[in-house]
């Protein structure tokens, strides 16, 4: 199963153990990309590309400043993406309740999966 991360470049750091823990559990992942040199319609257009030939979204709802479980506009852009193309969008971690996005996620079935790979419906083992 291919599964897209989302995720504020903002932690760019943490990608690579993220994506150490889905390939640990059996999932392809494709992280969000953190070369500077594409302008940020590039990076949209390249991003909902890979969106597409993924079979889910996991928003990498990191823990910041902003708030704990923080979901930012493209995040949540990239959410109704995946929900229009009929793809399941899971979060890292709980969203949190003050987010402008939060009742949004909810209502497109966005599964909040505590760290959990094995949540992810959809593996090698179904």
């Amino acid at each position: 199963m291919k599964i897209l991360v989302s995720a504020s470049m903002r932690h760019a750091d943490k990608f690579a153990a993220l994506q150490e823990l889905l390939e640990a559990a059996g999932y392809q992942a494709t992280m969000p990309q953190t070369e500077e040199r594409l302008t940020k319609r590039q990076y949209i257009d390249e991003h909902m590309s890979r969106l597409q030939d993924s079979n889910a979204l996991l928003l990498a709802n990191f823990d910041d400043e902003r708030g704990d479980g923080y979901i930012g506009a493209s995040c949540f852009f990239e959410a109704g993406w995946a929900f229009a193309l009929g793809k399941p969008v899971y979060a890292l971690r709980p969203i949190d309740a003050k987010s402008p996005f939060a009742e949004d996620l909810m209502a497109i079935d966005c599964t909040v999966i505590n760290g959990d790979m094995s949540k992810i419906k959809g593996g090698i083992d179904e």
